[in-house]
């Protein structure tokens, strides 16, 4: 799957999915803002290699 020519397009769908997701709870939720705003930033830098911290 990794090997196939649309993974990583697949990969930063799914990861936008995931942070907007995160994104709608931060009113609920202040103390995650920086680890959404850093995974934006991870999307912005196509860095593939961030790490994720839980929210």
């Amino acid at each position: 799957m990794t090997r196939w020519s649309g993974y990583r397009t697949l990969a930063a769908i799914r990861e936008l999915r995931m942070i907007t997701t995160n994104a709608r709870k931060v009113h609920h939720a202040p103390d995650s803002l920086g680890e959404v705003q850093r995974r934006v930033e991870g999307l912005r830098q196509r860095d593939h290699l961030a790490g994720w911290n839980i929210l």
